[in-house]
């Protein structure tokens, strides 16, 4: 028979056992929540031929949170941004809410899921607020998008730059974000990109990798270079761009220049040709006035030649019929 401590025992160590369980369920749902937004994006890029990790840099630039255990940004499908701020949600259920919550207030701008969608610019990407937070639509819509941004842009980071932004300086900065999470991604070195503060800041020496800067001008220059010497382009095109700038005018003046001498040159030779059409037309008629008179003269010299025919042939046979008479 069990004892009344017993008894007390064994309810407390179920109990325990109980909360160590839904402790238990509690982190393997959350491991099974971190795997949500990866899964779907690596199963759209094998759908769409996206390039690989491409989409998961994209999804991690757009909802990543922070993983201790991981020690990583993890693309987090239960995400909202209204406005600049985002907010990470334990569940669906709460995401949606807090969407309803700010369109209650007047919030349009709103983004969520894993890859981030603007319900205010994609107001017809999905039915309802719940299917906007399903990780497959979502990672799916998204890559549409990519894929039209790529093909706008001609180039898959130029396009992943517009999918956040088409303004110039927002989309350079997105760009590099995305680039810098994509070689993580796939094991690549990660330039070291510094702002001109941190490298005036730093002790002499004190950089290991420095970016090497890109001098678009000498550039220019050696492709002329090259080109002249091939016979594509002469190579005295200056450098300069104020001198650039004068040759781009000058030559617009010449080309406008042109352009009025050959109107001009158009307009002397239509009259030409049509002082040329008036002299025919007018040869056409003095010869066909002419072609008249000559019709006219070898008609009645036909009638004269007739008539003289005529009285000739009557004058010759009168004797003879005469001369048959006796």
């Amino acid at each position: 028979m069990w004892t009344r401590p017993t008894l007390h025992l064994l309810a407390f160590t179920a109990t325990l056992f109980g909360a160590f369980g839904a402790l238990a369920d509690s982190a393997q749902s959350l491991e099974k929540t971190w795997k949500i937004c990866p899964s779907a994006v690596n199963a759209r890029e094998r759908k769409d031929a996206i390039p690989a990790r491409l989409m998961g840099a994209i999804s991690q630039a757009e909802s990543g949170r922070w993983n201790k255990q991981k020690q990583a940004n993890i693309a987090w499908p239960w995400t909202v941004t209204g406005g600049r701020r985002g907010k990470f949600f334990d569940t669906k259920a709460e995401a949606v809410a807090e969407v309803e919550f700010l369109m209650t207030r007047g919030v349009r701008n709103i983004d969520v899921g894993c890859m981030q969608i603007n319900l205010a610019a994609h107001p017809n990407a999905f039915e309802t607020i719940e299917a906007a937070f399903d990780p497959a639509l979502n990672a799916a819509y998204g890559a549409r998008y990519l894929k039209a941004m790529q093909r706008r842009t001609g180039n898959w980071l130029n396009g992943a730059a517009a999918y956040h932004s088409r303004t110039p300086h927002l989309s350079a900065k997105y760009r590099a974000k995305v680039v810098r999470i994509w070689n993580e991604l796939r094991g690549r070195p990660v330039p070291v990109v510094e702002t001109a503060e941190k490298t005036k800041a730093e002790p002499e020496g004190a950089r290991k990798r420095r970016r090497s800067d890109i001098d678009y001008g000498r550039l220019a220059q050696l492709n002329r270079n090259f080109r002249a010497r091939n016979g594509a382009t002469p190579a005295a095109e200056p450098v300069d761009a104020a001198a650039r700038r004068r040759q781009t005018r000058q030559k617009q003046i010449t080309e406008w220049r042109q352009a009025q001498a050959r109107g001009t040159n158009l307009n002397v030779l239509a009259g030409l040709r049509q002082a040329e059409r008036a002299k025919r037309r007018k040869r056409e008629l003095v010869s066909f006035g002419k072609r008249d008179k000559a019709a006219a003269f070898a008609e009645r010299r036909r009638r004269q030649v007739n008539d003289w025919r005529s009285n000739r042939r009557v004058a010759f046979k009168s004797p003879d019929i005469t001369a048959a008479n006796n």
